[in-house]
């Protein structure tokens, strides 16, 4: 009788009911990780801060970068996918500021992680993949967010210039809520606002100049 060929069943993580478990705890481990800079903190320091036994934890991340990776990459796969929801679906760029501003208010932790995670990769090879993913997803949804501001005009030549200066503004609004700057949401709602009018402006100049209108005359 000849036996089937079939695959092992799997087990531990590598199970539906397995990857939910190992999402709950990276989550656990995330809030705690965040709350220290990445080289203050150890896989024992994250597992005793999050109440995990540390075995457990060592059966789904074999070692604090591997964790790292895993949280980082879905802390900023769900930031993205709330923005795209907001672009995409709403086609609101003032609700997408809106939104980008709450997240820096209250997210403040994680995102200053994932800063601190992007400077350590200047110094550590084995997080410059998921950086180097993440940044990939944040700018092309800098190039979704042009698109909606002016849908006449193509993106890309614009688009990481656009990003740095988005990602300057959020990294500035975060390090003002870290240092009890109680202006910091106007500030930043008006920071971002003013990069939306630029970039419309200067379409609309852009526009102009090639249909051939006269510039306005000077006093």
């Amino acid at each position: 009788m000849t036996r089937t060929k079939t695959d092992p069943p799997q087990s531990g993580h590598k199970t539906a009911k397995g990857l939910q478990r190992k999402t709950e705890l990276a989550d656990q481990a995330l809030r705690s990780l965040s709350a220290q800079s990445y080289a203050r903190t150890s896989l024992r320091d994250i597992a005793a801060a999050a109440d995990i036994n540390l075995g457990r934890l060592h059966y789904y991340f074999g070692d604090k970068s591997e964790l790292i990776v895993f949280t980082v990459r879905r802390f900023k796969q769900t930031f993205i996918a709330r923005l795209a929801e907001i672009i995409v679906e709403r086609r609101s760029v003032e609700e997408a500021i809106e939104a980008l501003v709450e997240s820096a208010m209250t997210s403040t932790a994680l995102h200053r992680f994932w800063y601190d995670l992007r400077n350590q990769a200047l110094f550590e090879p084995k997080y410059r993949d998921v950086v180097s993913e993440i940044e990939h997803e944040l700018k092309a949804m800098t190039g979704t967010v042009l698109r909606l501001i002016d849908p006449a005009r193509d993106p890309e030549p614009f688009r990481d210039l656009a990003y740095v200066a988005l990602d300057g503004i959020f990294f500035q609004g975060i390090q003002a809520v870290l240092f009890g700057d109680d202006s910091v949401r106007e500030r930043m709602t008006q920071a971002l606002f003013a990069v939306v009018m630029a970039y419309r402006a200067a379409g609309t100049t852009a526009r102009q100049d090639a249909a051939g209108d006269p510039l306005p005359a000077q006093n």
